[in-house]
Protein backbone atom coordinates (compact mmCIF):
# COMPACT_ATOMS: atom_id res chain seq x y z
CA UNK A 1 0.00 0.00 0.00
CA UNK A 2 0.96 3.61 -0.10
CA UNK A 3 0.74 4.72 3.63
CA UNK A 4 -1.96 7.14 4.02
CA UNK A 5 -2.92 7.27 0.65
CA UNK A 6 -3.49 4.33 -1.22
CA UNK A 7 -4.83 2.49 2.70
CA UNK A 8 -7.34 5.14 2.26
CA UNK A 9 -10.28 5.11 0.38
CA UNK A 10 -9.35 7.37 -2.93
CA UNK A 11 -11.45 10.06 -1.72
CA UNK A 12 -9.65 10.29 1.29
CA UNK A 13 -6.26 10.72 -0.48
CA UNK A 14 -4.07 13.19 1.01
CA UNK A 15 -2.23 15.71 -0.53
CA UNK A 16 1.29 15.48 -1.74
CA UNK A 17 2.41 18.75 -1.70
CA UNK A 18 5.31 19.55 0.28
CA UNK A 19 7.97 20.98 2.89
CA UNK A 20 10.98 20.69 4.70
CA UNK A 21 12.76 19.70 7.51
CA UNK A 22 16.73 19.48 8.84
CA UNK A 23 18.58 16.43 8.95
CA UNK A 24 22.05 15.76 11.41
CA UNK A 25 23.99 14.53 7.88
CA UNK A 26 25.93 12.46 10.19
CA UNK A 27 26.18 9.61 7.85
CA UNK A 28 24.68 7.09 9.88
CA UNK A 29 21.59 6.60 7.61
CA UNK A 30 18.77 7.66 10.32
CA UNK A 31 18.96 11.68 10.15
CA UNK A 32 17.27 13.93 13.06
CA UNK A 33 14.67 15.08 9.56
CA UNK A 34 11.27 15.11 10.65
CA UNK A 35 8.73 12.89 9.04
CA UNK A 36 5.89 13.16 10.99
CA UNK A 37 2.40 13.82 8.67
CA UNK A 38 1.15 17.18 8.39
CA UNK A 39 4.44 18.83 8.75
CA UNK A 40 6.17 21.79 6.83
CA UNK A 41 8.67 24.23 7.25
CA UNK A 42 10.15 27.37 5.33
CA UNK A 43 11.32 26.64 2.36
CA UNK A 44 14.48 28.00 3.65
CA UNK A 45 15.21 24.77 5.45
CA UNK A 46 15.90 23.34 2.23
CA UNK A 47 19.61 25.34 1.52
CA UNK A 48 20.51 25.14 -1.96
CA UNK A 49 19.32 22.65 -4.39
CA UNK A 50 20.76 20.97 -7.71
CA UNK A 51 17.77 20.66 -9.53
CA UNK A 52 15.33 23.35 -7.90
CA UNK A 53 14.85 26.20 -5.59
CA UNK A 54 12.36 25.61 -3.05
CA UNK A 55 11.43 28.79 -2.52
CA UNK A 56 11.02 30.24 -5.91
CA UNK A 57 8.42 27.25 -5.99
CA UNK A 58 7.37 27.39 -2.34
CA UNK A 59 3.66 26.98 -3.08
CA UNK A 60 5.02 22.76 -3.52
CA UNK A 61 6.74 23.10 -0.61
CA UNK A 62 4.50 25.36 2.15
CA UNK A 63 1.44 22.48 2.46
CA UNK A 64 1.96 20.17 5.32
CA UNK A 65 3.18 16.99 4.57
CA UNK A 66 2.66 13.20 4.28
CA UNK A 67 4.83 9.85 3.66
CA UNK A 68 5.48 8.01 0.75
CA UNK A 69 5.43 4.82 1.49
CA UNK A 70 5.34 1.57 -0.58
CA UNK A 71 5.33 -1.57 1.43
CA UNK A 72 2.74 -3.68 -0.87
CA UNK A 73 4.51 -6.58 -2.77
CA UNK A 74 4.56 -6.22 -6.80
CA UNK A 75 5.14 -2.97 -9.21
CA UNK A 76 3.83 0.44 -8.19
CA UNK A 77 4.08 2.71 -11.07
CA UNK A 78 4.70 6.30 -11.46
CA UNK A 79 3.31 8.29 -15.27
CA UNK A 80 4.72 11.52 -15.14
CA UNK A 81 2.72 12.60 -18.04
CA UNK A 82 -0.64 12.07 -16.02
CA UNK A 83 0.76 12.52 -12.47
CA UNK A 84 -0.43 9.57 -11.37
CA UNK A 85 0.62 7.01 -8.84
CA UNK A 86 -0.43 3.63 -9.39
CA UNK A 87 -0.60 0.69 -6.76
CA UNK A 88 0.43 -3.28 -7.71
CA UNK A 89 -3.58 -3.67 -6.67
CA UNK A 90 -4.17 -0.78 -10.08
CA UNK A 91 -5.62 1.93 -6.91
CA UNK A 92 -4.48 5.16 -8.35
CA UNK A 93 -4.04 8.60 -6.75
CA UNK A 94 -3.20 12.00 -8.95
CA UNK A 95 0.24 12.84 -6.91
CA UNK A 96 2.40 15.94 -6.95
CA UNK A 97 2.50 18.60 -9.90
CA UNK A 98 4.62 18.78 -12.91
CA UNK A 99 6.27 22.48 -12.31
CA UNK A 100 9.26 24.32 -14.50
CA UNK A 101 12.06 23.58 -12.30
CA UNK A 102 14.52 25.88 -11.81
CA UNK A 103 18.21 24.45 -11.06
CA UNK A 104 20.76 26.12 -9.67
CA UNK A 105 22.38 27.27 -13.17
CA UNK A 106 19.08 29.06 -14.30
CA UNK A 107 18.04 26.06 -16.78
CA UNK A 108 13.97 25.69 -16.37
CA UNK A 109 12.83 21.89 -17.04
CA UNK A 110 9.11 20.81 -16.74
CA UNK A 111 9.58 17.89 -13.97
CA UNK A 112 7.16 15.99 -12.01
CA UNK A 113 7.78 17.11 -8.34
CA UNK A 114 6.54 15.30 -5.58
CA UNK A 115 7.35 16.60 -2.15
CA UNK A 116 6.68 14.34 0.62
CA UNK A 117 7.74 13.83 4.85
CA UNK A 118 9.73 10.72 4.05
CA UNK A 119 10.19 8.21 1.35
CA UNK A 120 10.36 4.30 2.11
CA UNK A 121 10.30 1.53 -0.37
CA UNK A 122 10.21 -1.85 0.97
CA UNK A 123 12.33 -4.59 -0.13
CA UNK A 124 8.92 -6.50 -2.22
CA UNK A 125 8.04 -3.11 -4.00
CA UNK A 126 9.51 -2.04 -7.15
CA UNK A 127 8.41 1.51 -8.20
CA UNK A 128 8.73 1.67 -11.78
CA UNK A 129 8.83 5.37 -13.15
CA UNK A 130 7.39 6.51 -16.84
CA UNK A 131 6.64 9.20 -18.72
CA UNK A 132 7.59 12.06 -20.62
CA UNK A 133 8.87 14.07 -17.30
CA UNK A 134 11.69 13.72 -15.53
CA UNK A 135 10.49 12.99 -11.92
CA UNK A 136 11.58 14.74 -8.97
CA UNK A 137 11.59 13.43 -5.37
CA UNK A 138 11.89 15.97 -2.41
CA UNK A 139 11.52 14.96 0.98
CA UNK A 140 12.27 16.72 4.03
CA UNK A 141 13.26 13.55 5.81
CA UNK A 142 15.07 10.51 4.90
CA UNK A 143 15.01 8.62 1.84
CA UNK A 144 15.32 5.09 2.06
CA UNK A 145 15.54 2.29 -0.67
CA UNK A 146 15.17 -1.07 0.36
CA UNK A 147 13.55 -2.49 -2.87
CA UNK A 148 13.76 -1.04 -6.65
CA UNK A 149 13.35 2.26 -8.62
CA UNK A 150 13.38 0.97 -12.67
CA UNK A 151 13.49 4.23 -14.43
CA UNK A 152 15.33 2.30 -17.51
CA UNK A 153 13.77 1.51 -20.81
CA UNK A 154 13.07 -1.37 -22.31
CA UNK A 155 10.55 -3.00 -25.59
CA UNK A 156 7.55 -2.21 -23.60
CA UNK A 157 8.36 1.23 -21.93
CA UNK A 158 10.49 4.17 -21.89
CA UNK A 159 11.67 6.00 -18.71
CA UNK A 160 10.57 9.00 -17.44
CA UNK A 161 12.12 12.26 -19.12
CA UNK A 162 14.42 10.15 -21.60
CA UNK A 163 15.37 11.85 -24.55
CA UNK A 164 13.72 12.61 -28.15
CA UNK A 165 15.69 13.44 -31.25
CA UNK A 166 13.05 16.24 -31.86
CA UNK A 167 13.61 17.92 -28.37
CA UNK A 168 16.95 20.03 -29.60
CA UNK A 169 19.22 18.12 -27.34
CA UNK A 170 19.57 14.69 -28.83
CA UNK A 171 21.02 14.41 -32.30
CA UNK A 172 19.50 12.04 -35.47
CA UNK A 173 21.97 9.36 -35.19
CA UNK A 174 19.90 7.10 -38.45
CA UNK A 175 21.97 5.48 -40.68
CA UNK A 176 21.99 5.33 -44.59
CA UNK A 177 19.63 3.81 -46.62
CA UNK A 178 21.40 1.83 -49.64
CA UNK A 179 19.08 -0.83 -51.43
CA UNK A 180 22.42 -3.11 -51.35
CA UNK A 181 23.04 -2.69 -46.99
CA UNK A 182 21.37 0.26 -44.77
CA UNK A 183 24.46 0.73 -42.19
CA UNK A 184 23.64 1.18 -38.60
CA UNK A 185 22.14 3.36 -36.55
CA UNK A 186 24.90 5.45 -34.44
CA UNK A 187 24.53 4.67 -30.36
CA UNK A 188 22.96 7.70 -28.07
CA UNK A 189 25.14 9.51 -25.64
CA UNK A 190 24.20 11.36 -22.69
CA UNK A 191 27.34 11.03 -20.06
CA UNK A 192 29.41 9.48 -22.61
CA UNK A 193 29.71 8.92 -26.46
CA UNK A 194 27.72 6.42 -27.90
CA UNK A 195 29.28 3.95 -30.68
CA UNK A 196 29.30 4.35 -34.82
CA UNK A 197 27.45 2.44 -36.32
CA UNK A 198 28.91 -0.29 -38.70
CA UNK A 199 28.65 0.23 -42.67
CA UNK A 200 26.67 -1.15 -44.99
CA UNK A 201 27.22 -3.24 -48.05
CA UNK A 202 31.24 -3.03 -47.50
CA UNK A 203 31.12 0.29 -47.18
CA UNK A 204 28.58 1.64 -49.64
CA UNK A 205 26.64 3.02 -47.15
CA UNK A 206 28.36 5.02 -44.16
CA UNK A 207 27.83 4.07 -40.62
CA UNK A 208 25.75 6.64 -38.89
CA UNK A 209 27.81 8.57 -35.93
CA UNK A 210 27.38 7.91 -32.31
CA UNK A 211 25.54 10.55 -30.31
CA UNK A 212 28.05 12.77 -28.67
CA UNK A 213 28.66 13.26 -24.68
CA UNK A 214 26.21 16.12 -23.67
CA UNK A 215 26.43 16.14 -19.91
CA UNK A 216 28.53 18.41 -17.47
CA UNK A 217 27.42 19.38 -13.87
CA UNK A 218 25.60 22.55 -15.35
CA UNK A 219 23.22 20.83 -17.22
CA UNK A 220 19.62 20.65 -17.43
CA UNK A 221 18.10 17.42 -15.83
CA UNK A 222 17.08 15.02 -18.93
CA UNK A 223 17.57 11.03 -19.04
CA UNK A 224 19.44 9.70 -21.91
CA UNK A 225 19.15 9.97 -25.87
CA UNK A 226 17.92 7.44 -28.15
CA UNK A 227 19.81 5.49 -30.76
CA UNK A 228 19.40 6.18 -34.64
CA UNK A 229 17.09 3.57 -36.38
CA UNK A 230 19.21 1.55 -38.69
CA UNK A 231 19.63 1.96 -42.92
CA UNK A 232 16.99 0.82 -45.02
CA UNK A 233 17.81 -1.79 -47.31
CA UNK A 234 16.38 -3.66 -50.22
CA UNK A 235 12.91 -4.48 -48.34
CA UNK A 236 11.39 -3.12 -45.17
CA UNK A 237 12.74 -0.66 -42.81
CA UNK A 238 16.32 -0.63 -40.80
CA UNK A 239 15.57 -1.68 -36.77
CA UNK A 240 14.54 0.84 -34.66
CA UNK A 241 16.74 2.76 -32.52
CA UNK A 242 16.51 2.07 -28.80
CA UNK A 243 15.67 4.48 -26.15
CA UNK A 244 17.62 6.42 -23.40
CA UNK A 245 16.81 5.61 -19.89
CA UNK A 246 14.71 8.05 -18.42
CA UNK A 247 16.20 10.41 -15.26
CA UNK A 248 15.45 10.63 -11.38
CA UNK A 249 15.95 13.05 -8.58
CA UNK A 250 15.99 11.73 -4.73
CA UNK A 251 16.56 15.07 -2.90
CA UNK A 252 16.45 14.97 0.92
CA UNK A 253 17.28 17.35 3.81
CA UNK A 254 18.15 14.13 5.75
CA UNK A 255 19.78 11.37 4.57
CA UNK A 256 19.75 9.21 1.44
CA UNK A 257 20.17 5.09 1.93
CA UNK A 258 20.31 3.00 -0.80
CA UNK A 259 19.72 -0.97 -0.10
CA UNK A 260 17.96 -1.81 -3.16
CA UNK A 261 18.10 -1.36 -6.84
CA UNK A 262 18.20 1.61 -9.11
CA UNK A 263 18.59 1.44 -12.69
CA UNK A 264 18.40 3.81 -15.73
CA UNK A 265 19.30 1.93 -18.20
CA UNK A 266 19.06 2.19 -22.15
CA UNK A 267 17.04 0.19 -23.93
CA UNK A 268 18.83 -1.95 -27.01
CA UNK A 269 18.28 -0.91 -30.55
CA UNK A 270 16.40 -3.60 -32.50
CA UNK A 271 17.70 -6.00 -35.41
CA UNK A 272 14.65 -7.04 -38.01
CA UNK A 273 12.38 -9.94 -38.40
CA UNK A 274 10.89 -9.24 -41.91
CA UNK A 275 13.33 -7.31 -43.33
CA UNK A 276 16.69 -7.78 -46.16
CA UNK A 277 19.34 -5.97 -45.73
CA UNK A 278 18.86 -3.38 -43.53
CA UNK A 279 20.74 -1.91 -40.59
CA UNK A 280 20.78 -2.38 -37.08
CA UNK A 281 19.14 0.23 -34.76
CA UNK A 282 21.82 1.98 -32.45
CA UNK A 283 21.09 1.02 -28.27
CA UNK A 284 19.91 4.06 -26.26
CA UNK A 285 22.16 5.57 -23.46
CA UNK A 286 21.93 5.28 -20.30
CA UNK A 287 19.63 8.08 -18.34
CA UNK A 288 20.50 10.03 -15.29
CA UNK A 289 20.33 9.23 -11.26
CA UNK A 290 20.63 11.82 -8.80
CA UNK A 291 20.77 11.31 -4.93
CA UNK A 292 21.26 14.26 -2.57
CA UNK A 293 20.99 14.27 1.31
CA UNK A 294 22.65 15.02 4.03
CA UNK A 295 24.67 11.70 3.71
CA UNK A 296 24.09 9.62 0.40
CA UNK A 297 25.06 5.97 1.62
CA UNK A 298 25.15 3.14 -0.84
CA UNK A 299 25.29 -0.28 1.31
CA UNK A 300 26.89 -3.43 0.44
CA UNK A 301 23.70 -4.62 -0.91
CA UNK A 302 22.75 -1.68 -3.23
CA UNK A 303 23.06 -1.80 -7.32
CA UNK A 304 22.76 1.32 -8.97
CA UNK A 305 22.89 1.12 -13.02
CA UNK A 306 22.72 3.31 -15.73
CA UNK A 307 24.30 1.51 -18.49
CA UNK A 308 23.97 1.59 -22.32
CA UNK A 309 21.94 -0.54 -24.27
CA UNK A 310 23.43 -2.70 -26.94
CA UNK A 311 22.96 -2.36 -30.82
CA UNK A 312 21.04 -4.18 -33.05
CA UNK A 313 22.16 -6.53 -35.61
CA UNK A 314 21.97 -5.92 -39.45
CA UNK A 315 20.38 -8.42 -41.44
CA UNK A 316 21.70 -10.08 -45.11
CA UNK A 317 20.31 -11.18 -47.85
CA UNK A 318 17.44 -13.44 -46.13
CA UNK A 319 14.27 -12.20 -45.13
CA UNK A 320 14.97 -13.69 -41.48
CA UNK A 321 15.78 -12.38 -38.06
CA UNK A 322 18.64 -10.25 -36.97
CA UNK A 323 18.77 -10.39 -33.43
CA UNK A 324 18.17 -6.75 -31.09
CA UNK A 325 20.88 -5.72 -28.44
CA UNK A 326 20.51 -6.33 -24.71
CA UNK A 327 19.31 -3.54 -22.42
CA UNK A 328 21.99 -1.99 -20.44
CA UNK A 329 22.67 -4.09 -17.77
CA UNK A 330 21.85 -4.44 -13.82
CA UNK A 331 25.56 -5.40 -13.13
CA UNK A 332 28.92 -3.49 -14.11
CA UNK A 333 29.11 -4.78 -17.32
CA UNK A 334 28.29 -4.28 -21.06
CA UNK A 335 24.80 -4.78 -23.03
CA UNK A 336 26.05 -7.13 -25.58
CA UNK A 337 25.04 -6.08 -29.39
CA UNK A 338 22.75 -8.14 -31.19
CA UNK A 339 24.12 -10.76 -33.74
CA UNK A 340 23.79 -9.48 -37.38
CA UNK A 341 22.05 -12.18 -39.69
CA UNK A 342 24.56 -14.99 -41.23
CA UNK A 343 26.73 -14.08 -38.71
CA UNK A 344 30.22 -16.20 -40.52
CA UNK A 345 28.47 -17.45 -43.47
CA UNK A 346 28.86 -14.67 -46.66
CA UNK A 347 27.07 -12.45 -46.87
CA UNK A 348 26.28 -11.38 -43.64
CA UNK A 349 24.69 -8.39 -41.73
CA UNK A 350 26.73 -6.91 -38.86
CA UNK A 351 26.75 -7.55 -35.22
CA UNK A 352 25.73 -4.98 -33.12
CA UNK A 353 28.37 -2.53 -31.08
CA UNK A 354 27.88 -3.38 -26.86
CA UNK A 355 26.65 -0.55 -24.58
CA UNK A 356 28.76 1.26 -23.02
CA UNK A 357 29.25 0.43 -18.78
CA UNK A 358 31.56 0.45 -15.76
CA UNK A 359 33.83 -1.61 -17.81
CA UNK A 360 34.52 0.51 -20.66
CA UNK A 361 31.75 4.00 -20.51
CA UNK A 362 31.07 4.47 -24.28
CA UNK A 363 29.05 2.15 -26.58
CA UNK A 364 31.44 0.34 -28.98
CA UNK A 365 31.03 0.56 -32.92
CA UNK A 366 28.59 -1.79 -34.74
CA UNK A 367 30.06 -3.88 -37.26
CA UNK A 368 30.43 -3.49 -41.10
CA UNK A 369 28.25 -6.04 -42.69
CA UNK A 370 28.56 -7.84 -46.05
CA UNK A 371 24.69 -6.13 -46.60
CA UNK A 372 23.10 -4.51 -43.37
CA UNK A 373 25.57 -3.01 -40.59
CA UNK A 374 24.90 -3.25 -36.83
CA UNK A 375 24.25 -0.69 -34.94
CA UNK A 376 26.34 1.36 -32.29
CA UNK A 377 26.18 0.56 -28.49
CA UNK A 378 24.40 3.16 -26.52
CA UNK A 379 26.96 5.36 -23.62
CA UNK A 380 27.14 4.80 -20.06
CA UNK A 381 24.77 7.21 -18.38
CA UNK A 382 25.59 9.36 -14.94
CA UNK A 383 25.05 8.49 -11.12
CA UNK A 384 25.50 12.01 -9.56
CA UNK A 385 25.90 12.17 -5.64
CA UNK A 386 25.36 15.63 -4.62
CA UNK A 387 26.40 15.51 -0.95
CA UNK A 388 29.71 16.46 1.26
CA UNK A 389 29.28 12.76 3.04
CA UNK A 390 29.68 9.37 0.37
CA UNK A 391 29.24 6.35 1.93
CA UNK A 392 29.77 3.84 -1.58
CA UNK A 393 30.11 0.05 -1.02
CA UNK A 394 27.67 -0.82 -3.73
CA UNK A 395 28.16 -2.08 -7.44
CA UNK A 396 28.02 0.73 -9.12
CA UNK A 397 28.07 1.66 -13.08
CA UNK A 398 29.02 3.69 -14.39
CA UNK A 399 31.12 5.43 -11.46
CA UNK A 400 29.59 7.78 -9.01
CA UNK A 401 30.35 11.55 -9.67
CA UNK A 402 30.20 13.91 -6.88
CA UNK A 403 29.13 17.67 -6.38
CA UNK A 404 28.26 19.44 -3.81
CA UNK A 405 26.91 22.76 -2.64
CA UNK A 406 27.80 26.00 -3.89
CA UNK A 407 26.96 25.21 -7.27
CA UNK A 408 29.05 27.77 -9.19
Amino acid sequence: MIRAVIALPLAACLSFSGGSNGGDGDGDGDSDAGGADGQAVDCESWGERRFFDACTHSVHFDAPLSPLVLDQTGTYRIDTTNVTLTSPDSNAIDIGAVVALTDAYGNLVDSHLIVVSEVEIDAAATLEVLGAHPLVIASIGDVVIAGAIDISSGADRRGAGAGLVDDGRCANLDGEDNIDGGSGGGGGGLAFDGGRGGDGRLGASVGASGGASLFTLQSPLSGGCPGGQGGDGDTGAGGLGGSGGGAIVLSAIGNVSIAGLIDAGGEGGKGQIDARRNGGGGGGSGGLIALEGGAVILTSSSTTTANGGGGGGGSNNLVGPSLDGADGRRAPFRAQGGEGEGLGTSPDGGSGGGGGSLTDFVGLSGFAGDRGGGGGGGGAGVILALTTQLDNNGVVSPLVTADSPPYD
